[in-house]
């Protein structure tokens, strides 16, 4: 499994909660991660900063470079 993730663009608040969705969406996405990995699964995270456009295209460019 690829899991990518990135920072997000502005945080946005979850009403009720003192938390909000960026850090919430976080929270889930290494959580899921750390349970692939517990159940032996192969998985490989991703991630990218505030730059997503820019960090994709290194990305995109490592692969191409590793896959020559």
């Amino acid at each position: 499994m690829l899991q990518i993730t990135c920072e997000p663009a502005r945080e946005i608040e979850v009403p009720g909660s003192r938390f909000g969705f960026g850090v919430i969406a976080a929270a889930q996405s290494r959580g899921d991660f750390d349970v692939l990995t517990q159940r032996g699964r192969r998985a490989l995270r991703i991630h990218l900063g505030t730059d997503v456009a820019g960090d994709l295209q290194r990305l995109h460019d490592a692969v191409i470079e590793a896959t020559r």
